[in-house]
């Protein structure tokens, strides 16, 4: 086995830099550390200058990373002595460093998530009070320490609001549109559209395709309960959903005189016959 280079210094003395000689018989690195496999063996390797031979300790295969690429390197040669790790091929690109075609080679590096002194066990029992943790001799934790705990014991204060009373039929209407729905039907409807009177409870339920077609059905549904009852409508209640609350049911409530009433957010029970139904 043979090494041309036989130049000494510290410039280029990096474990992550390797020198392209194209003299040199095998790929040879300084450090054992960068080995994936090794296998012991000593033979002697002569340099272009006789008086500073180097000895080979070992060989095997070395993994390094090149512009963010994966090289292996097969029958390495571990030479402890080197001044430089050597390449004795010439595919691949590097810069010119004191008159020496350089590689830089990326380090190894290893992540390591950081771990707690003690388990979770408060998370891996399923959240159990510190009376619980303490009966199992494991540390109790902070009331305030447990995100989920804390939004799980959260109450709301009861709905004290009621419905506005009503004394004959179509005084006041609740609306509510469900879906979509999957799959769905074989006539392609995905949503209905519930309508509940709050005098009698009488219940339409209208399938749609769109909820675009709400307003249309609703309009359709209202010419024909105020014929049948021969009586107007004289208010609608919905939820604040864009299909209610848009320029043609204002116009519409204006051109007939009702009153739309609409729910505040995320309080279904302000509509609640309406969702009772669906």
């Amino acid at each position: 086995m043979e090494a041309l280079l036989t130049t000494t210094g510290n410039t280029l003395t990096s474990l992550f830099t390797l020198v392209i000689d194209s003299g040199a018989t095998h790929h040879m690195f300084k450090n054992r550390s960068l080995f994936t496999s090794f296998t012991e063996r000593s033979e002697n390797i002569s340099t272009s200058d006789p008086s500073s031979n180097l000895i080979c300790k070992g060989h095997g295969t070395v993994k390094i990373i090149i512009n963010n690429k994966s090289f292996t390197l097969l029958n390495c040669l571990f030479v402890p002595k080197l001044t430089k790790n050597l390449n004795n091929q010439t595919f691949l690109s590097g810069q010119l460093i004191n008159k020496l075609m350089v590689v830089f080679f990326n380090q190894p590096t290893a992540n390591l998530t950081k771990s707690s002194p003690n388990p979770p066990w408060h998370l891996c029992l399923g959240h159990p009070r510190n009376q619980v943790l303490k009966s199992l001799g494991l540390q109790p934790i902070d009331d305030n320490s447990c995100n989920s705990c804390a939004k799980g014991k959260m109450t709301a204060l009861p709905l004290k609001g009621h419905f506005v009373e009503v004394t004959k039929p179509l005084d006041c209407l609740h609306l509510d549109i469900v879906g979509p729905i999957p799959p769905p039907s074989t006539s392609g409807h995905r949503y209905f559209l519930t309508i509940v009177d709050q005098y009698t409870s009488y219940k339409i339920i209208r399938f749609l395709k769109n909820k675009s077609e709400v307003f249309d059905e609703f309009v359709s549904q209202k010419t024909l309960i105020e014929n049948t009852q021969d009586r107007k409508v004289k208010r609608i209640l919905t939820n604040g959903g864009g299909e209610f609350v848009n320029h043609q049911f204002r116009s519409l409530a204006s051109q007939s005189g009702f009153i739309h009433s609409v729910s505040p957010l995320y309080t279904p029970e302000n509509n609640g016959f309406a969702e009772h139904a669906n």
